[in-house]
């Protein structure tokens, strides 16, 4: 399963309403109904590493590639 982050592919277009990293967290925690192997790349390694802080009990493994936070 993926999604796209705000602004990209088929999700809306950012509206600057709200911090934009929270908002794609937001959206990507409402996908995790169980344990789930979390991959992102980019901003997507940042939304997948806080996506993992805010709920570590649905996320089974975390794979960053080249996240921009570092």
């Amino acid at each position: 399963m993926a999604f796209d982050l705000l602004h990209h592919g088929r999700s809306p277009d950012w509206d600057q309403q709200g911090d934009f990293q929270d908002r794609n967290v937001a959206a990507g925690l409402s996908l995790l109904t169980q344990p789930m192997d979390l991959v992102g790349h980019s901003f997507g390694a940042i939304v997948a590493l806080q996506m993992a802080l805010r709920k570590p009990e649905l996320v089974r493994s975390l794979t960053l590639i080249e996240p921009v936070f570092f």
